[in-house]
């Protein structure tokens, strides 16, 4: 005799991904330091890894997470840390823009789209700083935020919206000048770039006549010039640790469909001479971005994959960019 079992699958909602670990510089007791961390956490825990120059503290919520940076902001502790999941935008690059539309009008017309837009930049050349037809378009977390690989035209233009490649050079903070993290999430002693004193950049007094000195390195150069040693060991264990292929792919290949923009009459009056459909928007496809900012390399000679951080967002295929080439 067969029995018949009615089995119910329940499909919970993947766990939230943990929160970038922080890197405590201070002077501290540990002992200490794990007691008020397990008050905190309580039950849940939390995990520390030593080295000579700081202790990593990994949390397994965002709650606790945040609960330890403000208790160490109200003790004055020097520590960094990364961008959290949830502040992480969606990066994509626009090309083919004029680079005399306003920005606001350029995400306003993003925005049509069903996209939550948080900032669009103009992309300039790094050595003359000339205005070029590429554009950052940063979007809030959302499941359907590659669908935005699917607009081909914008502002009476016909775009082209690609993923940036990740960035090649090594992060350096603009506040305490080491490398491996960010001044949006620094709290280190501020270092000059010019004269290595501590102080931010801005407000140094040195002498245009007077030679620079290095924060990391001492020697007579600012603190950001690639020829520094501290610079050059950084790449070479870099090179070390990571593999030559570096590139987000581009979404789109992966997508069979394209939408059609709620283009300009003249536009559309085209479209409906040549008998061309005018397709609605398809549903959003369920993706995940992917979390707090990438470091290419830690203050101490870690790479990123030490530290637990995975890469930029998914990547279908891979990518051959035109002309010139733009990396975040």
């Amino acid at each position: 005799m067969d029995l018949e079992v009615d089995t119910e699958i329940n499909e919970s909602p993947p766990p939230p991904p943990p929160p970038p670990p922080i890197f405590l510089t201070s002077s501290i007791n540990f002992i200490t330091l794990c007691k008020n961390l397990e008050q905190i956490t309580k039950t849940e825990g939390f995990l520390c890894k030593s080295n000579s120059k700081s202790i990593k503290i990994n949390l397994h919520s965002a709650s606790f997470y945040h609960a330890v940076i403000s208790i160490f902001n109200e003790n004055k502790l020097e520590y960094h840390t990364y961008q959290t999941h949830e502040e992480k935008s969606y990066r994509v690059v626009i090309r083919n823009l004029h680079h005399t539309i306003p920005i606001d009008y350029i995400k306003d017309e993003i925005q049509k789209y069903g996209f939550m837009v948080k900032n669009v930049t103009n992309i300039l050349k790094s050595q003359s700083k000339e205005t070029l037809p590429l554009f950052f378009v940063d979007l809030n977390p959302s499941p359907n935020n590659q669908d935005i690989f699917k607009i081909n035209y914008l502002c009476f233009t016909k775009v082209k919206f690609e993923a940036p490649h990740i960035r090649r050079d090594l992060v350096q903070c603009h506040r305490c000048q080491q490398y491996g993290h960010t001044k949006s999430y620094c709290n280190h002693l501020p270092k000059c770039v010019r004269c290595g004193d501590n102080h931010t950049s801005d407000q140094c007094s040195k002498s245009k006549n007077l030679p620079a000195k290095c924060a990391l390195c001492s020697n007579a150069h600012p603190a950001n010039y690639r020829g520094c040693t501290v610079h050059k060991d950084f790449q070479r264990l870099r090179k070390k640790h990571q593999p030559n292929t570096i590139s987000r792919e581009i979404a789109q290949n992966s997508v069979s469909s394209q939408i059609q923009p709620n283009c300009h009459p003249l536009q559309e009056a085209s479209q409906l001479h040549n008998n061309v459909p005018i397709t609605t928007h398809n549903p959003p496809i369920n993706t995940q971005h992917s979390s707090y900012s990438q470091t290419v390399i830690g203050r101490y000679g870690h790479t990123a994959s030490n530290y637990g951080e995975p890469q930029n967002p998914p990547t279908p295929d891979q990518y051959k960019p035109s002309s010139p080439s733009v990396s975040v």
